[in-house]
């Protein structure tokens, strides 16, 4: 099994909250909370990738038109371990039947389509390269 779960973050967010749930300490206290918006990716299961099938793994938006909330989360940012290089997958081409007209897409997209699959780069530098080899320390 794959040992990562791909996402492109949309928005940062640093809230300051207060629980006033039944086990909550000081409903008075205000607490720092950052949490990441996300979009997530799901690995294209009809490619095989890896060390193994000597291919890059093939990612494609999760989610679809006709529900394209399911391909969005927060995440707590502690649990993000490093930025991964994606690469377009320019051969197939563009589609927008991950999400309809949004802003949520690229930074500076005039379109209203994605990528229809990216690749994982691993080989971007050594430490990338170790982590997916699973041969260096702390990897």
């Amino acid at each position: 099994a794959h040992p990562y779960t791909y996402a492109r973050v949309v928005t940062i967010y640093h809230a300051q909250v207060r629980h006033f749930g039944d086990r909550s300490e000081n409903p008075r206290t205000i607490h720092e909370m950052q949490f990441l918006w996300v979009r997530f990716f799901e690995r294209d299961a009809m490619r095989p990738g890896g060390w193994k099938y000597k291919c890059l793994h093939r990612l494609k938006f999760k989610g679809s038109h006709d529900d394209p909330a399911s391909g969005f989360g927060f995440v707590n940012p502690r649990r993000v371990i490093r930025g991964a290089h994606l690469i377009p997958a320019f051969f197939h081409g563009k589609t927008d039947k991950y999400l309809g007209p949004s802003t949520f897409r690229q930074i500076q997209s005039d379109e209203d389509t994605d990528y229809l699959y990216q690749y994982v780069n691993n080989f971007v530098d050594r430490d990338m390269f170790m982590r997916y080899a699973g041969d260096a320390v702390g990897h």
